[in-house]
């Protein structure tokens, strides 16, 4: 049997093996921290496939460029293929290896000195990001708005919404939570905080009772090509479709307390259990446990969970890599399924794979 077919076969028996592992591996990974219990002896033995499977590839290599084999061969066309997919695996293993790890890390990480000169650059980029917001918004709130109680579009600071919302992004991962993942902003004015949602989430949507924010709004997505961003109008007090939303933001949107309260007590009641609400204001942190929530973390709050289960989510959520899934990546379809697998297994769990 010539050489390079049986160096074929013992690959192809590998690749099956390393195969059926990584399907099991992603499986593993689709479950909670605490219920991985064989994750670490099947990651130890997808490595050492992998390794042998490597060894393979490159005896092949060694032996074609001795023997000067033809290019066209049949042998040669196999491990071109499996060159790719053992490269891919590379790229994985490394994500992998830190999946399987789970070290915990800050929800919110301590924030570098203020001297520093990366925080000099993150506070200009946030006075740059305040004066955008004021080139987008319109300059005065409508009639109709005031008369309701609405307070004008409020920019709270891009670096703090952010943070926030990547506590709230990892959470959602850490509840395993299917996709797509979808962001509601209630009183979303210009819709800056809908723009940068859409970093983090699949869908970004915002409305506010104000018409003229709300054409501001979809002006901007439209200019901007930000087709995964929507604005229409809405009565916050009135609106039906909380329950269709795995994250939602408000900044106090209403200048009366009562509506405020009212407001905040009807996103809480209709939202799904376990929906994550983003909400850095004081009022409802004073007044969150009255209406069915528990506080995650900083200004992130759970729905209709117990104390309990809020602290097992927070740390699940803290074990979650810190790398947001783009909605459009992934690995080529000319991969196997069970390699494409393996990746979006990784990025689920906030480790990206490098592409």
């Amino acid at each position: 049997m010539p050489p390079g077919k049986t160096m074929r076969e013992t690959a192809a028996r590998l690749e099956d093996e390393i195969a059926d592992m990584a399907l099991r591996i992603a499986a593993d990974l689709r479950l909670t921290i605490g219920a991985r219990q064989a994750l670490v002896a099947r990651h130890a033995r997808f490595t050492d496939i992998l390794a042998r499977l490597r060894a393979v590839l490159l005896r092949f290599e060694r032996s074609a460029r001795g023997n000067g084999a033809p290019a066209n061969t049949r042998d040669q066309q196999y491990f071109r293929r499996l060159r790719r997919r053992v490269l891919m695996l590379e790229r994985i293993a490394e994500a992998l290896a830190l999946t399987v790890l789970a070290e915990p890390s800050l929800l919110y990480p301590d924030w570098l000195p203020r001297k520093h000169a990366a925080m000099v650059q993150i506070d200009l980029l946030d006075t740059a990001m305040i004066w955008l917001h004021r080139l987008v918004i319109p300059p005065q709130q409508s009639e109709a708005a005031v008369a309701l109680g609405c307070y004008p579009d409020i920019p709270l600071g891009s670096v703090s919404f952010m943070s926030h919302a990547h506590v709230a992004y990892r959470a959602a991962l850490a509840q395993k939570r299917t996709r797509p993942l979808r962001f509601l902003d209630v009183g979303c004015g210009g819709g800056i905080k809908v723009l940068l949602a859409a970093g983090l989430f699949d869908e970004a949507v915002g409305f506010d009772y104000d018409a003229a924010y709300v054409d501001a709004a979809q002006a901007s997505f439209a200019r901007m090509g930000a087709q995964r961003c929507q604005a229409f109008r809405g009565n916050g007090l009135e609106f039906e479709d909380y329950a269709g939303f795995d994250v939602i933001y408000l900044f106090k949107p209403m200048s009366d307390p009562g509506a405020l309260a009212r407001l905040e007590a009807r996103i809480v009641d209709d939202a799904r259990p376990g929906t994550i609400v983003i909400a850095p204001y004081q009022e409802f942190f004073l007044r969150h446990e009255g209406h069915n929530c528990h506080r995650l973390q900083g200004a992130v709050y759970i729905t209709a969970q117990s104390e309990a289960a809020v602290r097992e989510l927070h740390a699940e959520a803290c074990r979650m890599g810190p790398d947001v899934r783009s909605p459009d990546c992934g690995v080529h379809q000319a991969h196997p399924q069970w390699l494409r697998a393996l990746f979006m297994a990784c990025a689920e769990n906030g480790h990206m794979p490098p592409v």
